[in-house]
């Protein structure tokens, strides 16, 4: 019976490259609705608004994830999948920080939607 063999060469392939710029991604959004969802009561006492108001800020996330996924299907026949990712990210990244300097709630769900397209 012939053994098959795995040669590597120590460097990053073209598949592995793709595959983490697949899994950044999906990587953040998971990281950011766990670090959300355990800082909701603090969100609250901070913001002086209710659970209910806040829970918003999951749902408007998750809703701008989704229609951004949706509508960024048809983009990579138009726009390189790289130059994409780094959109994305600089857009998560700067709605994060503007996020994390909100003072009313309203301002935290427009940050947060604005998050999602960018996740």
């Amino acid at each position: 019976m012939k053994r098959s063999t795995i040669r590597t060469t120590g460097r990053a392939g073209a598949g592995d490259v793709r595959l983490l710029a697949l899994a950044l991604p999906v990587a953040l959004a998971f990281a950011d609705g766990s670090i959300v969802l355990l800082a909701l009561p603090e969100i609250v006492a901070r913001l002086g608004t209710s659970i209910s108001a806040v829970v918003w800020v999951l749902v408007v996330y998750n809703l701008a994830l989704i229609v951004g996924s949706l509508t960024i299907r048809f983009a990579p026949t138009r726009v390189p999948v790289e130059l994409l990712l780094v959109i994305g990210l600089l857009v998560f990244g700067v709605a994060s920080l503007v996020a994390g300097l909100v003072s009313t709630i309203a301002e935290l769900l427009v940050a947060r939607g604005v998050q999602g397209i960018g996740g």
